[in-house]
């Protein structure tokens, strides 16, 4: 019977990467619906929002490198939440849904004077009001500062980013039956396995981070490449980001971060004028695309 146990070992562990890559995938895949209905709130979606994503729909599928199917299920729905939601891929049947901001709304001015605790709706606690107000002016955008923040979060979704991290985490299980069969017969296996096993995730972690970041700073040159005012958009979404984490008392974002890469923190220099900004912008663009920044 021992004998047969170690005959199925290893399948187990198959099965058993296999069944993590799974649970990774599902919320991506057949639970959209239901992260839909969880994430959505009870006000109607803004029609000029709408309106943006269609223009970034063909915007995208024309100007980028990464083309973007105008007929992929994407679902846009509002949110109560500070940040944006998304779930899902383009790229399957199942489709991906966002959730937009309320704060994206062209009547949320109105929505915050008749509403003192639209930010407590929001998750926002436990600031001054002076904060709150600093917070507030934050979510004044452009329309071109939102429609880039909406390109750039569709973009994302028109990767296999989340498909990699599923592979990633159930290669991860399979690798750690290979590590501990490697190191069994040595002294002090149990120490040499917790530190292989130790380097093994942090490596893992460390790939997913990079190409995270990478794939981060792909979407932002694509949306930003396709004309100089999303450029210029961008660099107000971003100012507008750092002016909210500061005012909620967080430390101002640096490069290599998730949010905030190296190309757009070059770009949120305030020693830098407008000019500069779209000199730099065109030149990146130029070297990438091989086309001007028009």
């Amino acid at each position: 019977m021992y004998r047969n146990i170690r005959t199925y070992y290893p399948y187990f562990w198959v099965f058993c990467g296999t069944g993590v890559s799974a649970v990774t995938i599902y919320p991506h895949t057949l639970g959209v619906s239901s992260f839909k209905e969880k994430i959505t709130n009870k006000s109607q979606l803004d029609i000029q929002v709408l309106r943006l994503v269609e223009e970034i729909k063909t915007d995208l599928k024309i100007h980028t490198k990464n083309p973007f199917n105008v007929n992929k299920v994407l679902e846009i729905v509002p949110t109560d939440k500070i940040d944006f939601l998304s779930q899902g891929f383009l790229s399957m049947r199942w489709g991906a849904v966002i959730g937009i901001p309320n704060y994206f709304s062209s009547d949320f001015s109105k929505q915050a004077k008749d509403n003192k605790d639209i930010l407590k709706i929001m998750g926002i606690e436990g600031v001054k009001e002076k904060k709150e107000q600093e917070i507030l002016e934050t979510f004044q955008l452009s329309e071109a500062a939102k429609k880039y923040a909406l390109a750039k979060e569709i973009s994302m979704l028109n990767s296999g980013k989340l498909l990699l991290f599923s592979f990633a985490a159930g290669l991860t299980v399979i690798l750690s039956y290979i590590t501990a069969r490697l190191f069994s017969s040595f002294t002090l296996a149990s120490i040499t396995y917790c530190a292989a096993q130790s380097c093994l995730a942090f490596l893992c972690v460390g790939i997913y981070n990079y190409y995270n970041c990478y794939w981060e700073k792909a979407c932002d040159l694509d949306v930003a490449s396709i004309n100089k005012d999303l450029a210029l958009g961008g660099i107000e979404y971003y100012t507008a980001l750092l002016k909210r984490k500061e005012a909620l008392g967080g430390k101002p974002l640096v490069a290599n971060g998730n949010i905030f890469n190296q190309y757009m923190t070059k770009l949120l220099k305030p020693a830098l004028t407008e000019s500069e900004k779209l000199s730099y912008l065109t030149e990146v663009v130029e070297q990438k695309y091989g086309r001007e920044l028009k």
